[in-house]
């Protein structure tokens, strides 16, 4: 049985010596020379063993921690605990560190998932040059204490994009006894530009807490002006985030969904692909054939396989394609179906495609869409020519 934090007071201080000398030593390590004439896009080798040893003693003081405080702890209890004990060692919680400096705590979050208060999920965040790096920690209670059952933190890397940055989290359970799985998403940090790489997995508890069973994994390019978004659900997880609006420059970002069925082996894409259609089509004409070919409604998809390729071929060329228009159709502007005029310059790499071309996108319930005709002329009984609209989009309120 696991006694009270009262009863091993000094062990629980030693750790956090350790961490606060770990901490010392790592801010001690000159990055660069100049931080306003270098970049510190690489770790010093002096450094990254000593952030694996940063981590590991980070956890095994929530691990500490939390099993002293017993079986009925709270997340308000575990993380008062341990800032408090963190600070008696001189380790404070600095949200913004150096740009050219490690070795400090950003934060610490400890949440007990919804109906489940066997879990305690714990994601500290250290504070790199260029951004932040966090962990993720699931603990378990078994009987009288709690065990790690999952773990993703990043043993070491030689450059700052190989940590995890806006780390998120998602964990679904039906409730106590039944399988979770968590579904996260981050971005790689850099110390330029605002377009990045996102990085997005389901995953639920493997062979150990550190080789957990990976369910789906992907990436992809976006912009970290908007930071991405998650969330699981019984059988299908959704990741969010500001991707490139490639049929149209003048319209600069858009919100990227990647949903996938978890249940299907391999998992299955789902929508939505967009909320709009233009975004919608936007992503379809970015697809390759065979990931798009489930998003049509026509009996010739041959014939919209040809035009979807020429599209793709000259997608995000911001001098060689725009929208023109994304108007409704159906009385009232219903939005039972929509048609999209996009107009395409003359430049290199457009031969195949006439000046304007039009697409033809229906709906089967909210968001669900499907491309039905593509052509060179536009068809009949659709009139108007709405305009699409720059969002500034937020992602915080999915």
């Amino acid at each position: 049985m696991f006694c009270s934090i009262a009863f091993f007071p000094s062990a629980l201080r030693a750790q956090a010596s350790d961490i606060a000398a770990t901490a010392k030593e790592l801010q001690s390590i000159k990055v660069v020379d100049d931080p306003t004439v270098d970049l510190p896009y690489d770790v010093p080798k002096t450094v990254q063993p000593l952030l694996v040893t940063f981590k590991r003693e980070i956890r095994g003081l929530i691990s500490m921690t939390l099993n002293g405080l017993g079986s009925a702890a709270t997340p308000g209890e575990l993380h008062d605990s341990l800032i408090r004990q963190l600070s008696q060692a001189g380790v404070h919680i600095t949200p913004e560190g150096g740009v050219d400096t490690y070795g400090f705590i950003g934060n610490i979050l400890v949440e007990q998932p919804a109906r489940r208060s066997d879990l305690m999920v714990t994601v500290p965040t250290l504070q790199i040059p260029c951004g932040d790096d966090s962990s993720l920690y699931v603990f378990q209670r078994k009987s009288t204490h709690w065990e790690l059952a999952l773990s993703h933190e990043v043993d070491s890397y030689v450059q700052v994009d190989g940590a995890l940055e806006d780390f998120q989290y998602s964990l679904f359970s039906v409730g106590p006894g039944q399988q979770w799985y968590v579904a996260e998403v981050w971005d790689t940090p850099w110390c330029t530009s605002v377009w990045r790489t996102v990085k997005y997995r389901a995953l639920r508890p493997g062979i150990s807490p550190g080789r957990p069973q990976i369910l789906f994994a992907g990436e992809h390019g976006s912009n970290i002006s908007y930071q991405p978004t998650v969330r699981a659900s019984r059988n299908s997880f959704e990741v969010r985030f500001a991707d490139l609006q490639g049929l149209d420059f003048g319209l600069w970002v858009r919100e990227n969904i990647q949903a996938y069925d978890i249940a299907q082996n391999p998992p299955r894409r789902i929508a939505p692909l967009g909320l709009k259609p233009e975004d919608f089509l936007d992503e379809w004409v970015s697809l390759p054939w065979k990931e798009a070919l489930p998003w049509i409604a026509s009996d010739d998809p041959d014939d919209l396989r040809v035009w979807q390729e020429r599209l793709r071929a000259i997608q995000g060329s911001a001098d060689d394609i725009s929208i023109k228009f994304v108007q409704p159709c159906g009385r009232d502007h219903t939005t039972s179906g929509w048609q999209v005029g996009i107009s395409v310059n003359d430049g290199k790499g457009t031969e195949a495609l006439p000046p304007e071309v039009y697409v033809s996108i229906s709906s089967k319930g909210a968001q669900n869409y499907f491309v039905t005709a593509i052509g060179p002329s536009r068809p009949e009984g659709c009139p108007g020519e709405t305009a699409p609209v720059r969002d500034d989009i937020d992602l915080s309120q999915n």
